[in-house]
């Protein structure tokens, strides 16, 4: 029993942890809460990039971090928001921290690295026991075979 509570709060922990950061961070880029310019500002990014539809681009990456935050932290739809979490990290750290190199004082991709990382292991281990998806999706996976057992 201890081992399956651990293991719960061990998938609670970081969901929540990557929750608040991007309910704040999003908040920011899509609402302009927080002291945040809004999408705007993010916009303004990406339209520097010479990416296509640079409106629509902007929206998305902030509702992804907005949204995929809410979601995270009621552990509902886990992997596909975390996954989506993980690519906005990944293009932040590539066209954003890249030439600040690894340190976070020169503007450098450690956290984007270390938030998307944190990501992607969600990807692998779902939302866990403490979650909405395991609340609606519980028993919904593939029968095991009989030679599995």
């Amino acid at each position: 029993m201890a081992k399956a509570t651990g293991a719960n709060w061990g998938t609670l922990v970081p969901r929540f942890l990557l929750a608040v950061v991007f309910v704040f961070h999003g908040g920011q880029k899509l609402f302009g809460l927080f002291g945040g310019e809004g999408v705007a500002g993010l916009e303004g990014v990406v339209r520097g990039w010479g990416w296509p539809a640079p409106a629509v681009l902007a929206r998305a990456a902030a509702a992804t971090e907005f949204f995929g935050g809410v979601c995270l932290a009621l552990g509902l739809l886990t992997r596909f928001w975390a996954a989506g979490i993980a690519a906005v990290m990944a293009v932040a750290a590539w066209k954003v921290h890249l030439a600040g190199g690894f340190s976070l004082q020169h503007n450098g991709f450690e956290y984007t690295f270390v938030l998307g990382i944190l990501a992607l292991s969600l990807v692998v281990q779902g939302g866990g026991a403490l979650s909405m998806d395991e609340m609606f999706f519980k028993g919904k996976k593939a029968a095991p075979k009989p030679e599995d057992a």
